[in-house]
């Protein structure tokens, strides 16, 4: 029995570190945006259970992009490793109404030791829905953290 006990406590203990939670967030005068998902730590593993929600304070965003909700299928890019985390997040209205195409890219990287925050920028790229398809960008700090 000890020994079954100790080798779920070793299969737990690498479970535990198999994977972790990543937080991304930014708020200033443009927005207002947290994003989160789960991580494998291996090569290869994609960013699972990706969520998140924005608020774009830009005047000239359309009103029916001002609130966002992220969900997986808008995660296009990532790249995860010790020291970066880049995401790539790309949202448009479904619905027939025309609707602004939104991207969001993420660039940060560690600053200091594996405990310190992740640090960098974000550019969000907005294709209007007018007649000449304006495109509109801003850019920002960013945080994330992974646990």
């Amino acid at each position: 029995m000890s020994v079954t006990l100790a080798a779920l406590t070793c299969l737990l203990s690498v479970s535990a570190q198999a994977s972790s939670t990543v937080v991304c967030y930014a708020k200033d005068k443009a927005i207002d945006v947290e994003l989160h998902g789960s991580a494998g730590r291996s090569v290869g593993s994609a960013i699972g259970a990706f969520g998140g929600e924005a608020e774009f304070k830009m005047p000239w965003m359309p009103p029916a992009a001002r609130r966002v909700t992220f969900e997986a299928e808008h995660l296009t890019q990532t790249w995860y490793d010790d020291r970066e985390i880049r995401l790539a997040v790309s949202w448009i209205k479904d619905g027939k109404e025309p609707s602004p195409e939104l991207t969001l890219i993420i660039k940060t990287r560690r600053v200091r030791g594996d405990d310190s925050p992740y640090r960098g920028q974000y550019q969000l790229v907005a294709h209007l829905p007018d007649e000449a398809g304006t495109k509109r960008e801003v850019q920002g700090k960013i945080e994330c953290s992974a646990d």
